[in-house]
């Protein structure tokens, strides 16, 4: 069972904290919250006094504002509340209690005098019942005074550091909750403690992103709109907006769940989760945000950056409706990206088939001229493939120096693949379906070892480098050794593929190729349709073939690249 209370409905019960025998000593003054890089106690403090700045209206606290502190799960009798887990945070708010009623903050409805106890520390105990009277005593060479007293000394800091005091009181009191989780009477409170804190997993940096962005959203709407509705309606109201967003947000999160969806995203150069990280695939939209506003997040750092960037003042018009709204433009953008056929599949030739090199610079730009005009989007990414491409030359030149070359599969490999690759892709979009770039690996090969593993993977020759065919005349046979390395005689093969191929003939190479390529459940092999075209075109492969595939393969650039 749980619920939400109030630190003053937390700390007003008449019953006394009891810290029982399973449980560690007090550790948040001198423990780091790895995933924010800061002491746990520091960060409390450090979020309860910017909590405070920002429900602060009029001179006094806006009644509808919240902030949520994590679960504390208890057990509970006539006369205690055993801290089954939550003793850490419990320990820090008695503590900063106490230092505010040693400055005159009081309220009648909380007594602190025995209102912990450490039932087993008692040294410990002593020296916290001594803070109530403002007394910071205790032999510091025992862990567990030394981290006592260290939160006594941050907490009067901090409460120094206030310019109004009372204010804070009465804020830290009646805006922050508490999630109250009550076990029940059967359950065994020890064996709940050891299941919660083993391998126990705090929120990501991600859930952290997300539950401040609701929060404030909700906050700053409805502070827009307080007056224009009923005050009895308010929470009924920001309750629903808060569901609203979550359930957008959730269903993002699931969307990059989505194998495809992530493949997709690297492919554009999304930067997503290291593999020692918890985050979620969804932080690469936060990543993306962050990238927009040249700021390279990494993964723990993403809390940090967007609390602050959700923060409204009047120096900057970035709050967390309008950042809430830049991420559903970031989400919805990637999908329609996703789901148009045609982007997809010119997107994938520029960034898998290019030779292009600042990626994400690229992904910007392209993002930048979605949202300027998406009726040009398609004409814009056949432009930026075109250029990376061509780069200086012209098309004419560029074409020549392929055809011409007879032994491009040495000298001209990623060119020629890159073309082939196209080819495969432009007619796969005609049939209105992704093409599968998982299964095309670009690589620049500098060498002859590098060329002979290069046979494993994607470009292969039709006929094989060494023919073994005695019908033909020897003139012919002239020819086809001149054209073998040039590229009519070459076509795309799908990764994995290649070297079930090997040096058989261009018969047998045509039927693995339709077996294979064809199959059902094959691994989108179906999909090169240039590759299948050509292995389909003729029932043999002479020199006259070669000539004409090159011929096709000048008139099918010619026609992408000068139209």
């Amino acid at each position: 069972m749980s619920n939400f209370k109030s630190v003053e409905e937390y700390f007003g019960d008449n019953r006394v904290f009891v810290v029982p025998y399973y449980q560690r000593g007090y550790k948040w003054s001198l423990q780091t919250n790895e995933k924010r890089r800061g002491l746990h106690l520091g960060l409390l403090l450090s979020d309860l006094t910017e909590e405070f700045i920002k429900a602060r209206v009029n001179g006094g606290i806006s009644p509808y504002y919240e902030y949520y502190l994590q679960g504390i799960t208890v057990k509970e009798s006539e006369t205690e509340i055993e801290l089954v887990d939550g003793q850490q945070r419990t320990t820090s708010l008695f503590i900063l209690l106490a230092c505010l009623q040693q400055i005159g903050v009081t309220n009648n409805s909380i007594r602190l005098n025995s209102k912990l106890l450490y039932k087993v520390r008692k040294a410990a105990n002593e020296t916290l019942q001594q803070f109530i009277e403002g007394k910071c005593e205790g032999d510091e060479s025992i862990q567990d005074i030394a981290a006592l007293k260290k939160a006594w000394r941050l907490c009067q800091k901090m409460v120094s550091q206030l310019d109004n005091p009372e204010l804070f009181g009465q804020f830290l009191l009646e805006n922050i909750k508490i999630i109250y989780i009550k076990l029940d009477k059967q359950q065994d409170e020890a064996r709940v403690f050891s299941m919660m804190n083993k391998g126990k997993a705090e929120m990501t940096q991600t859930d952290l992103v997300k539950s401040n962005l609701l929060r404030e959203s909700s906050r700053q709407m409805f502070g827009e709109l307080h007056g224009k509705i009923q005050n009895d309606g308010l929470e009924w109201q920001i309750n629903q907006l808060r569901g609203k967003l979550a359930t957008e947000w959730d269903n993002w999160r699931k969307w990059w769940e989505n194998k495809q969806h992530k493949e997709f995203g690297k492919m554009i150069a999304l930067s997503f989760p290291t593999k020692d990280s918890d985050e979620p695939d969804m932080s690469a939209v936060l990543k993306f945000y962050g990238s927009l506003r040249n700021e390279r997040l990494a993964d723990n750092k993403l809390f940090e950056f967007f609390k602050k960037q959700s923060v409204k003042s009047n120096k900057n018009k970035i709050d967390a409706i309008e950042v809430f709204n830049d991420l559903r433009l970031i989400q919805s953008i990637f999908q329609e990206w996703f789901n148009n056929t045609e982007i997809f599949n010119y997107l994938g030739l520029l960034f898998k088939g290019s030779g292009l090199k600042d990626k994400e610079v690229a992904t910007k730009k392209l993002f930048g001229f979605y949202v300027d005009s998406r009726d040009k989007f398609v004409g814009d990414l056949k432009k930026e493939y075109i250029k990376q491409i061509l780069g200086d030359n012209p098309p004419d030149q560029f074409i020549n120096s392929l055809i011409e070359d007879e032994n491009a599969y040495y000298t001209k490999y990623t060119l020629v693949t890159r073309q082939l690759l196209r080819m495969n892709v432009c007619m796969t979009n005609e049939q209105n379906q992704r093409f599968d770039f998982t299964l095309y690996e670009e690589n620049n090969f500098k060498n002859d070892e590098e060329i002979k593993e290069a046979q494993k993977r994607s470009l292969e020759h039709i006929k094989p480098q060494v023919y073994r065919n005695n019908k033909i005349t020897k003139a012919e046979r002239k020819r086809l050794k001149n054209l073998t390395n040039s590229v009519g005689n070459l076509v795309l093969i799908p990764k994995g593929l290649n070297s079930m191929l090997s040096n058989k003939n261009p018969k047998e190479k045509k039927q693995i190729v339709f077996e294979e390529m064809l199959k059902p459940n094959g691994r989108n092999y179906g999909l090169w349709l240039h590759t299948l075209s050509v292995f389909g075109s003729n029932a043999q492969w002479l020199s006259k073939e070669i000539m004409a595939n090159a011929n096709a393969f000048r008139n099918d650039f010619n026609s992408f690249f000068t139209n």
